[in-house]
Protein backbone atom coordinates (compact mmCIF):
# COMPACT_ATOMS: atom_id res chain seq x y z
CA UNK A 1 0.00 0.00 0.00
CA UNK A 2 1.53 3.55 -0.59
CA UNK A 3 -0.07 6.91 -0.13
CA UNK A 4 0.60 10.26 -0.71
CA UNK A 5 -1.68 13.14 0.54
CA UNK A 6 -2.02 14.73 4.15
CA UNK A 7 -4.62 13.14 6.83
CA UNK A 8 -6.86 16.25 6.53
CA UNK A 9 -7.17 15.79 2.94
CA UNK A 10 -8.06 12.34 3.37
CA UNK A 11 -10.50 12.93 5.47
CA UNK A 12 -11.75 15.61 3.47
CA UNK A 13 -12.48 13.24 0.91
CA UNK A 14 -13.72 11.13 3.29
CA UNK A 15 -16.02 12.86 5.14
CA UNK A 16 -17.63 14.80 1.73
CA UNK A 17 -17.86 11.58 0.10
CA UNK A 18 -19.56 9.68 2.89
CA UNK A 19 -21.92 12.51 2.91
CA UNK A 20 -23.17 13.00 -0.63
CA UNK A 21 -23.57 9.19 -0.83
CA UNK A 22 -25.25 8.79 2.22
CA UNK A 23 -28.21 11.61 1.72
CA UNK A 24 -28.51 9.85 -1.93
CA UNK A 25 -29.32 6.51 -0.26
CA UNK A 26 -31.35 8.20 2.14
CA UNK A 27 -33.45 10.09 -0.04
CA UNK A 28 -34.20 6.95 -2.31
CA UNK A 29 -34.98 4.41 0.15
CA UNK A 30 -33.52 1.48 0.90
CA UNK A 31 -35.21 -2.10 0.54
CA UNK A 32 -35.70 -4.34 3.46
CA UNK A 33 -31.97 -5.64 4.36
CA UNK A 34 -31.34 -9.33 4.51
CA UNK A 35 -28.74 -9.00 7.46
CA UNK A 36 -29.85 -5.57 8.77
CA UNK A 37 -26.84 -3.38 10.66
CA UNK A 38 -27.46 -5.26 14.42
CA UNK A 39 -26.70 -8.62 13.02
CA UNK A 40 -23.11 -7.17 11.53
CA UNK A 41 -19.87 -7.43 12.78
CA UNK A 42 -16.67 -5.54 10.62
CA UNK A 43 -13.27 -6.12 11.81
CA UNK A 44 -10.08 -3.48 10.53
CA UNK A 45 -6.75 -5.63 11.06
CA UNK A 46 -4.41 -2.38 10.40
CA UNK A 47 -0.26 -2.05 10.42
CA UNK A 48 1.46 -0.11 8.09
CA UNK A 49 3.97 1.23 10.62
CA UNK A 50 6.13 -1.83 11.25
CA UNK A 51 7.16 -2.99 7.78
CA UNK A 52 7.46 -1.21 4.36
CA UNK A 53 10.02 1.73 2.75
CA UNK A 54 11.13 3.88 5.86
CA UNK A 55 11.06 6.84 3.15
CA UNK A 56 7.28 6.26 3.27
CA UNK A 57 6.43 5.76 7.03
CA UNK A 58 4.79 9.15 7.15
CA UNK A 59 2.38 8.21 4.40
CA UNK A 60 1.95 4.52 5.80
CA UNK A 61 1.43 6.42 9.17
CA UNK A 62 -1.56 8.82 7.47
CA UNK A 63 -3.38 5.61 6.14
CA UNK A 64 -2.84 3.46 8.86
CA UNK A 65 -4.77 6.47 10.69
CA UNK A 66 -7.11 6.75 8.57
CA UNK A 67 -8.16 2.89 8.48
CA UNK A 68 -8.31 3.24 12.42
CA UNK A 69 -10.48 6.19 12.47
CA UNK A 70 -13.50 4.10 10.43
CA UNK A 71 -15.28 3.55 13.68
CA UNK A 72 -15.50 6.67 14.70
CA UNK A 73 -17.37 7.77 11.67
CA UNK A 74 -21.11 7.59 12.88
CA UNK A 75 -22.51 6.28 9.18
CA UNK A 76 -20.04 3.49 10.03
CA UNK A 77 -21.18 3.07 13.32
CA UNK A 78 -24.95 2.76 12.38
CA UNK A 79 -24.14 0.27 9.62
CA UNK A 80 -22.91 -2.39 11.84
CA UNK A 81 -23.45 -3.80 15.35
CA UNK A 82 -20.07 -3.81 16.32
CA UNK A 83 -16.66 -2.82 14.82
CA UNK A 84 -13.35 -4.19 16.19
CA UNK A 85 -9.95 -2.89 15.13
CA UNK A 86 -6.62 -4.93 15.19
CA UNK A 87 -3.95 -2.23 14.97
CA UNK A 88 -0.48 -2.31 15.41
CA UNK A 89 0.52 -4.79 18.08
CA UNK A 90 -3.03 -6.28 17.95
CA UNK A 91 -2.66 -6.92 13.83
CA UNK A 92 -1.19 -10.52 13.96
CA UNK A 93 -2.47 -13.33 12.41
CA UNK A 94 -3.66 -15.23 15.76
CA UNK A 95 -5.55 -12.25 16.60
CA UNK A 96 -7.28 -12.26 13.75
CA UNK A 97 -8.52 -15.86 13.98
CA UNK A 98 -9.43 -15.15 17.17
CA UNK A 99 -11.63 -12.70 16.58
CA UNK A 100 -13.24 -13.88 13.71
CA UNK A 101 -14.37 -17.26 15.25
CA UNK A 102 -15.39 -15.26 18.22
CA UNK A 103 -18.12 -13.37 16.18
CA UNK A 104 -18.82 -16.32 14.04
CA UNK A 105 -19.59 -18.57 17.42
CA UNK A 106 -22.63 -15.52 18.19
CA UNK A 107 -25.85 -16.22 17.18
CA UNK A 108 -26.51 -12.43 16.87
CA UNK A 109 -23.62 -11.73 14.49
CA UNK A 110 -24.61 -13.80 11.00
CA UNK A 111 -22.24 -11.52 8.67
CA UNK A 112 -18.85 -10.81 9.17
CA UNK A 113 -16.95 -8.27 7.05
CA UNK A 114 -13.06 -7.20 6.72
CA UNK A 115 -10.44 -4.67 5.62
CA UNK A 116 -7.66 -5.65 5.82
CA UNK A 117 -4.65 -2.76 5.67
CA UNK A 118 -1.47 -4.62 5.84
CA UNK A 119 1.65 -4.68 3.62
CA UNK A 120 1.97 -7.57 0.93
CA UNK A 121 4.12 -9.27 -1.56
CA UNK A 122 2.74 -11.96 -4.47
CA UNK A 123 1.53 -14.91 -2.32
CA UNK A 124 2.73 -13.03 0.92
CA UNK A 125 1.64 -10.64 4.01
CA UNK A 126 3.23 -8.87 6.70
CA UNK A 127 1.20 -8.76 9.93
CA UNK A 128 2.72 -7.29 12.85
CA UNK A 129 4.51 -10.99 14.17
CA UNK A 130 5.35 -11.73 11.04
CA UNK A 131 5.24 -12.07 7.30
CA UNK A 132 3.33 -15.21 5.87
CA UNK A 133 3.02 -16.71 2.57
CA UNK A 134 -0.86 -16.70 1.76
CA UNK A 135 -0.83 -20.86 2.08
CA UNK A 136 0.05 -20.67 6.18
CA UNK A 137 -2.21 -18.02 6.53
CA UNK A 138 -5.06 -19.98 4.97
CA UNK A 139 -3.51 -22.77 7.27
CA UNK A 140 -3.63 -20.44 10.23
CA UNK A 141 -7.10 -19.68 9.47
CA UNK A 142 -8.50 -23.04 9.31
CA UNK A 143 -6.55 -25.11 11.55
CA UNK A 144 -8.35 -26.71 14.51
CA UNK A 145 -6.27 -25.86 17.58
CA UNK A 146 -8.90 -26.25 20.76
CA UNK A 147 -12.02 -28.32 21.15
CA UNK A 148 -14.64 -26.40 19.22
CA UNK A 149 -12.56 -25.12 16.69
CA UNK A 150 -14.06 -27.25 13.98
CA UNK A 151 -17.45 -26.33 14.86
CA UNK A 152 -16.63 -21.89 14.75
CA UNK A 153 -14.73 -22.83 11.79
CA UNK A 154 -18.21 -24.05 9.79
CA UNK A 155 -19.93 -21.24 11.43
CA UNK A 156 -17.01 -19.07 10.02
CA UNK A 157 -17.68 -20.27 6.77
CA UNK A 158 -21.30 -19.26 6.28
CA UNK A 159 -20.71 -16.09 7.74
CA UNK A 160 -17.50 -14.10 6.35
CA UNK A 161 -18.45 -12.08 3.51
CA UNK A 162 -16.35 -9.42 2.15
CA UNK A 163 -12.60 -9.08 2.63
CA UNK A 164 -11.60 -5.38 1.09
CA UNK A 165 -8.15 -6.26 1.05
CA UNK A 166 -6.05 -2.72 0.53
CA UNK A 167 -2.42 -4.22 0.62
CA UNK A 168 -0.13 -5.00 -2.33
CA UNK A 169 -0.52 -7.41 -4.51
CA UNK A 170 -3.84 -8.37 -2.59
CA UNK A 171 -4.78 -10.27 -6.10
CA UNK A 172 -2.78 -12.71 -5.30
CA UNK A 173 -4.02 -13.45 -2.11
CA UNK A 174 -7.57 -13.43 -3.11
CA UNK A 175 -7.66 -18.05 -3.68
CA UNK A 176 -6.40 -18.52 -0.23
CA UNK A 177 -9.06 -15.93 1.36
CA UNK A 178 -11.81 -17.66 -0.26
CA UNK A 179 -10.63 -20.84 0.22
CA UNK A 180 -11.05 -19.96 4.05
CA UNK A 181 -14.48 -18.86 3.45
CA UNK A 182 -14.88 -15.17 2.43
CA UNK A 183 -17.93 -14.67 0.09
CA UNK A 184 -16.39 -11.79 -2.03
CA UNK A 185 -12.41 -11.28 -2.30
CA UNK A 186 -11.01 -7.84 -3.33
CA UNK A 187 -6.88 -7.59 -3.93
CA UNK A 188 -4.77 -5.21 -6.58
CA UNK A 189 -2.72 -6.72 -9.04
CA UNK A 190 0.45 -5.16 -8.13
CA UNK A 191 1.63 -2.26 -5.78
CA UNK A 192 -1.21 -0.54 -4.43
CA UNK A 193 -1.14 3.24 -4.85
CA UNK A 194 -4.92 4.59 -4.98
CA UNK A 195 -6.16 3.91 -1.55
CA UNK A 196 -6.38 7.52 -0.70
CA UNK A 197 -8.99 7.93 -3.51
CA UNK A 198 -10.63 4.37 -3.86
CA UNK A 199 -10.80 3.50 -0.34
CA UNK A 200 -12.98 6.13 0.77
CA UNK A 201 -15.08 5.94 -1.79
CA UNK A 202 -15.45 1.90 -1.59
CA UNK A 203 -16.26 2.07 1.98
CA UNK A 204 -19.23 5.02 1.52
CA UNK A 205 -20.69 3.10 -1.49
CA UNK A 206 -20.52 -0.08 0.74
CA UNK A 207 -22.39 1.70 3.69
CA UNK A 208 -24.74 3.02 1.37
CA UNK A 209 -25.80 -0.22 -0.06
CA UNK A 210 -23.82 0.00 -3.17
CA UNK A 211 -22.94 -3.43 -4.66
CA UNK A 212 -18.91 -4.98 -4.70
CA UNK A 213 -19.14 -3.82 -8.57
CA UNK A 214 -20.47 -0.83 -8.20
CA UNK A 215 -18.44 0.54 -5.26
CA UNK A 216 -15.03 -0.19 -7.17
CA UNK A 217 -15.95 1.36 -10.96
CA UNK A 218 -15.18 4.85 -10.34
CA UNK A 219 -11.42 3.91 -9.47
CA UNK A 220 -10.96 1.20 -11.69
CA UNK A 221 -10.77 2.38 -14.87
CA UNK A 222 -7.66 3.04 -17.21
CA UNK A 223 -8.12 6.34 -16.67
CA UNK A 224 -8.09 6.75 -12.77
CA UNK A 225 -5.60 4.33 -12.60
CA UNK A 226 -3.12 6.29 -14.47
CA UNK A 227 -3.78 9.42 -12.70
CA UNK A 228 -2.89 7.29 -9.54
CA UNK A 229 -0.13 4.85 -10.18
CA UNK A 230 2.28 6.50 -12.75
CA UNK A 231 4.01 8.48 -10.50
CA UNK A 232 4.39 6.36 -8.12
CA UNK A 233 5.57 3.53 -11.38
CA UNK A 234 8.07 6.72 -12.18
CA UNK A 235 9.63 6.46 -9.05
CA UNK A 236 10.11 2.90 -8.55
CA UNK A 237 11.63 2.70 -12.18
CA UNK A 238 14.43 5.58 -10.57
CA UNK A 239 15.02 3.90 -7.49
CA UNK A 240 15.10 0.52 -9.14
CA UNK A 241 13.19 -0.72 -6.69
CA UNK A 242 9.27 -2.48 -6.13
CA UNK A 243 7.39 0.63 -6.75
CA UNK A 244 8.07 -0.03 -10.45
CA UNK A 245 5.20 -2.77 -10.39
CA UNK A 246 2.91 -0.48 -9.06
CA UNK A 247 -0.80 -1.52 -10.09
CA UNK A 248 -3.80 -0.46 -8.37
CA UNK A 249 -6.39 -2.03 -10.86
CA UNK A 250 -8.48 -4.27 -8.17
CA UNK A 251 -9.85 -8.01 -8.80
CA UNK A 252 -12.35 -9.42 -7.36
CA UNK A 253 -13.15 -13.12 -6.64
CA UNK A 254 -16.51 -14.06 -5.74
CA UNK A 255 -19.82 -12.36 -5.65
CA UNK A 256 -19.37 -8.95 -7.57
CA UNK A 257 -23.23 -7.98 -6.64
CA UNK A 258 -22.75 -8.59 -3.04
CA UNK A 259 -23.69 -5.77 -0.73
CA UNK A 260 -23.57 -5.11 3.05
CA UNK A 261 -27.20 -6.34 2.90
CA UNK A 262 -26.98 -9.72 1.57
CA UNK A 263 -27.17 -12.86 3.48
CA UNK A 264 -24.39 -15.27 2.27
CA UNK A 265 -24.91 -18.10 4.63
Amino acid sequence: MVARKSTSSLLIGWFVTTAVLASAILSSGRAAADVPAENRALVIVTDLDTHGFPALAPLYSTLESLGAGIPRLPIIRGAYREIHTLRDSSATLASWRTLIYGLAARKEIQAIDTILMLHGLPNELAFFDDSYSMTDVAQALTRDLAPGDRLRRKMAEKKLRLLYNTSCFGASHRNEFMSVGFATVIGSVGVNANSELEFPHFIAAWVAGQTVAVALAPSNTPVALALTDSAIRDLGIRMDNILQQTNSEKRVSGLTQLTINTDVR
